[in-house]
C-alpha cells in the first residue's frame, strides 16, 4: 500500500476508502 492510502484510511475510515482508492489507482495506472 502506498503511504497516501494508509493516512485516507486512517482518516476517512473503512467505507468511503474504497471510493478514494479507486480514485487513486486510476491516477497511478490511468
Amino acid at each position: 500500500k502506498d503511504q497516501s492510502q494508509i493516512s485516507v484510511e486512517r482518516s476517512t475510515g473503512p467505507t468511503p476508502v474504497i471510493g478514494t482508492h479507486t480514485r487513486i489507482n486510476t491516477a497511478l495506472i490511468g
